[in-house]
């Protein structure tokens, strides 16, 4: 089973204004994706 990180974001959104949530989706997607590049090229 490989090693996984957990991180309760519940605290930090409720002090989010509205566009920054509106923002958080998109943001959370494309650090996803620059992950996901960067750990292709260490594996």
């Amino acid at each position: 089973m490989g090693a996984s990180i957990t991180f309760n974001v519940d605290k930090l959104i409720r002090k989010l204004d509205i566009i920054q949530k509106s923002h958080l989706p998109k943001a959370s997607e494309q650090a996803l994706k620059s992950l996901g590049f960067d750990l292709r090229e260490v594996l």
